[in-house]
């Protein structure tokens, strides 16, 4: 029953609804110059009748289905509004006879009504306008729409543009740069996962370790937030984030073409250098004694060249190569103060594998030394044959442990380092650092003479 009051329903709104006036007669002639107005405005006529007879119809099954049939003839009603003005229209526009003067701006009228009671009931917007029929029944509606939808695609392309310029022109600033710090500070900011004002707090610090990449860092992150984040909706604030963008990647650069000038000065005195040095280092190969001496008189290119032979000896002598390298360095020779970074390098390198080496020589000589405690508490128990038997055999293997662990040890130690290297440390170990074992009654003491007499063991 309920689907047969939803077909009577549709059918009020397809006939009773919707006003088409008399059938069409042959219209009289028109001037020539009213042809295309008269089209236009049947076209668009036309259009808005289909629009609303569809419009009416989907509102009148949604409310069947809903069982509000009041509400489908309300609905039914206002569509009808729509298409009486339209089919107003076309009724002038086809009227052989008794047409009024003012028909054809009649006819304006009743399409314009037409088009506002449409628009009232389905305002336009990209959705809507979408649709080709919709578009003609709502031609500058929809041209408002579809114009203001194009804005905003063009700014948003802009914004994106403007922000991948910003992080080209950032990353062109780092490899401007060159360094491996400007890299570390440039990728450490562009990961952050923060907040724009996190990151840039985060930036903040790192400045003092290089502009360049604090900037230009920061510059990657926010452009980066903005491909991420472009969506119509937020243009309006993604404008200041690209505007940010720009001004800290133009520092970057900025910053960078200073480094790159500094750069460049210093390849130009290298250059000039080449030749100079050449002769310094051929001298120096052949009599390192005078190439000492003129160095201790001021003579800066002989500097660099003993100081590089300093740094090749076998061993290495950095800490002296260093001095010397900062010497020349302080003196005007560029090569010199390249040279610099590259020491520090292996005297830290140095220093690490000599950590190494001791760590492995106290890791047996802390154990050795807590074994000759244990065997010097049992022996002072060792009264029957089985257990001197037993300490026997823990000297024995106390002595193996120094030939075949600590010696071998001791021995890459001196190697690595020095005599005076070992003994300094050693003295500092036994001294701050002395393992520590039970006596007989239990209590816990420090093992230092222990830790003196194992590490004074001499080794073949």
């Amino acid at each position: 029953m309920k689907h047969v009051f939803v077909a009577a329903l549709i059918g009020l709104g397809m006939s009773g609804c919707f006003y088409s006036g008399p059938p069409p007669q042959q219209p009289l002639p028109l001037a020539p110059e009213q042809h295309a107005e008269v089209d236009a405005i049947r076209t668009q006529a036309t259009a808005i009748t289909k629009v609303a007879r569809k419009h009416v119809q989907e509102n009148l099954m949604d409310a069947a289905v809903q069982a509000d049939i009041r509400v489908g003839l309300s609905r039914g009603a206002g569509q009808g509004e729509t298409s009486h003005h339209a089919g107003a229209a076309i009724d002038l526009l086809n009227r052989n006879v008794g047409r009024p003067p003012t028909w054809l701006q009649d006819a304006r009228n009743e399409v314009s009504s037409a088009e506002a009671a449409l628009q009232k009931m389905m305002p336009a917007d990209q959705k809507t306008c979408s649709d080709e029929v919709f578009r003609t029944a709502l031609p500058k509606p929809c041209e408002q729409v579809l114009s203001s939808a194009a804005a905003e695609v063009a700014h948003a392309k802009e914004l994106f543009d403007r922000a991948m310029a910003a992080h080209d022109l950032a990353k062109k600033a780092v490899l401007m740069d060159g360094r491996d710090v400007t890299v570390q500070v440039a990728n450490s900011i562009n990961s952050c996962a923060g907040t724009e004002a996190e990151c840039t707090n985060m930036a903040t610090p790192l400045l003092a370790t290089s502009k360049v990449g604090a900037n230009a860092g920061l510059a990657a992150n926010l452009a980066a937030r903005v491909r991420a984040g472009m969506k119509p909706t937020e243009i309006s604030a993604l404008e200041g984030d690209v505007t940010y963008a720009e001004k800290v990647a133009a520092r970057a650069m900025d910053e960078a073409q200073k480094i790159a000038a500094v750069h460049a000065e210093e390849q130009k005195k290298m250059d000039a250098e080449a030749q100079p040095i050449s002769d310094a280092t051929t001298a120096c190969t052949s009599n390192e004694p005078a190439c000492k001496g003129r160095c201790d008189k001021g003579e800066m290119l002989y500097c660099l060249a003993w100081a590089v032979r300093l740094e090749n000896a076998k061993p290495p002598r950095l800490q002296e190569a260093r001095a010397v390298f900062q010497k020349s360095c302080d003196g005007g020779v560029q090569h010199a103060c390249a040279s610099i970074a590259p020491v520090d390098q292996q005297i830290q390198a140095a220093a690490a594998q000599v950590d190494g080496l001791w760590r492995e020589v106290t890791d047996v000589g802390d154990n050795l030394a807590t074994k000759h405690h244990q065997t010097e508490m049992f022996a002072r128990m060792a009264t029957r044959p089985y257990q001197q038997r037993q300490l026997q055999q823990m000297r024995m293997i106390n002595q193996a442990i120094i030939s075949e662990q600590y010696c071998p040890a001791k021995s890459a130690f001196l190697q690595g380092a020095s005599g005076l290297e070992f003994g300094k440390r050693a003295a500092h170990h036994c001294k701050e650092e002395a393992p520590t074992g039970q006596g007989l009654s239990g209590a816990d003491v420090t093992l230092t003479s222990e830790c003196t007499q194992v590490y004074a063991t001499p080794c073949p």
